[in-house]
């Protein structure tokens, strides 16, 4: 078996420097999203409902978090085009927060809530990434209307 070199370790996370600050940032939201879930659960609020208000406010940070780290070298420039973006990641973060939702739903009674959470957020990441990548974030476009 081929040892992992320093410098071959090195080159893999810079070609992967996205991907792993992408899941960085979403565990780090994740962990808020799961301390208000079980925070709100313990206070009374229903399971479904209290995972939706983790998801709504862990769906801000992870915006915050995504525009200065994922995806820094993308900037959004004037405060109108951050402005889009915010409005198009939330209508990301809202799909997910559907998907995530139903998951969580059909999972928590059987699986528990730490594993519905878990399996929740494993079926909108995808979707998450992919949507960010390619429309929220994406690389700001020349106009070439002339």
């Amino acid at each position: 078996m081929r040892q992992l070199t320093y410098r071959a370790a090195t080159a893999l996370v810079l070609r992967h420097r996205r991907k792993i600050t992408f899941a960085g940032v979403g565990s780090t939201c994740f962990a808020v999203q799961y301390l208000l879930l079980t925070s709100l659960m313990v206070a009374g609020v229903r399971a479904p409902i209290a995972n939706a208000v983790g998801i709504a406010v862990s769906a801000q940070l992870n915006f915050t978090l995504s525009s200065l780290l994922t995806w820094k070298d993308r900037p959004g420039g004037s405060p109108r085009r951050v402005l889009g973006r915010l409005l198009a990641y939330n209508a990301t973060a809202m799909t997910a927060l559907c998907v995530n939702t139903a998951v969580f739903t059909l999972a928590y009674r059987t699986a528990g809530i730490s594993a519905a959470a878990a399996a929740g957020v494993a079926a909108g990441m995808v979707f998450n990434y992919a949507g960010s990548n390619h429309l929220v974030f994406r690389g700001h476009r020349p106009d070439l209307r002339g």
